[in-house]
């Protein structure tokens, strides 16, 4: 209740307010207010594209922007797609951190021990809710097109995560006739989808933004796969291009751009020296975005408050 949350807020003698997506701080916003609190406030994805198409919200953001001491985002084109929604005083405030992952973790991470024998079998992987920005439908139709093209190949497609698709997703991969070679997981645990994302020879993430407007922001399961040695295709998508630079840390294709997710996978799959390539070049740029740079970011900023 809010007089709990203030009571909390006094017996706990809190200095500093961290609040997580634009909501939580416009809810947290007059306590802040009401206590001389520093609110600093961190958005992450849908808080700053779907929620932005919603005038009142925009409007309160600009109430929220004003008594803040610092905005966090994830990701250079959030910061402007939030200044769009509010007003170009406030770049000052909006700091760019982005995600982190924890790399030394990732490498004591064992593949499963069903990992494959045959290097004639190439695997690709999709890994989050399976929702309409994550494109897992077209993917699963250009999935189709591509083992037509590498019939010298075994190729798999495993999809990691539940959502709103799943039933859509499954549907569809019996429909194409492609049980055999589609592989649902559903959720599992996250050092699970880590062991599968190493196993993997290619990770695809095929983002949108949906009819709804919702956005990703940093997608964390791109730096994983890059921290696990795994070849990346993605699209020119939110904060994407700022971790993948096509053709040198991974691949990208436009957004619903079926037909050049279709040639660029036939090329992963058909080029292992060119995975090895974009994996050399991307596992040396995940190190850029480890949680310990991310988490020094984060409390050189609070520090100043």
């Amino acid at each position: 209740t809010n007089k709990e949350l203030e009571s909390a807020i006094k017996s706990q003698r809190i200095k500093v307010v961290h609040a997580h997506f634009g909501p939580n701080g416009l809810y947290i916003l007059p306590f802040c207010i009401k206590n001389s609190l520093p609110l600093v406030v961190s958005f992450h994805g849908y808080d700053a594209s779907k929620l932005l198409l919603n005038e009142q919200y925009r409007s309160q953001l600009n109430l929220l922007f004003e008594y803040a001491s610092s905005i966090v985002v994830c990701a250079e084109k959030m910061k402007r797609d939030l200044l769009s929604a509010t007003a170009d005083k406030y770049a000052s405030k909006i700091q760019v951190v982005h995600y982190g992952v924890d790399i030394k973790m990732i490498n004591q991470v064992e593949k499963p021990l069903q990992d494959k024998l045959d290097q004639n079998c190439v695997k690709i992987i999709h890994a989050g809710r399976l929702t309409p920005k994550k494109g897992i439908l077209d993917l699963i139709q250009v999935f189709q097109l591509v083992q037509l093209q590498c019939l010298d190949k075994e190729v798999i497609l495993e999809i990691v995560g539940n959502g709103e698709e799943m039933v859509a997703a499954k549907q569809l991969t019996e429909d194409l006739g492609l049980s055999k070679n589609v592989i649902f997981y559903g959720a599992v645990s996250h050092l699970q989808l880590l062991a599968y994302v190493k196993s993997a020879d290619i990770f695809v993430l095929n983002s949108r933004v949906s009819a709804e407007g919702d956005s990703e922001g940093f997608p964390n399961s791109i730096l994983e796969a890059m921290a696990s040695k795994t070849a990346v295709l993605s699209t020119n998508h939110a904060g994407i291009p700022e971790v993948v630079e096509d053709n040198e840390t991974g691949l990208l294709v436009e957004e619903f751009d079926n037909s050049g997710l279709e040639e660029a996978l036939v090329r992963l799959v058909k080029n292992n020296e060119e995975r090895e390539r974009l994996v050399s070049k991307a596992f040396f740029k995940v190190n850029q975005f480890s949680i310990s740079v991310m988490n020094e970011k984060l409390n050189n900023l609070i520090a100043t408050l």
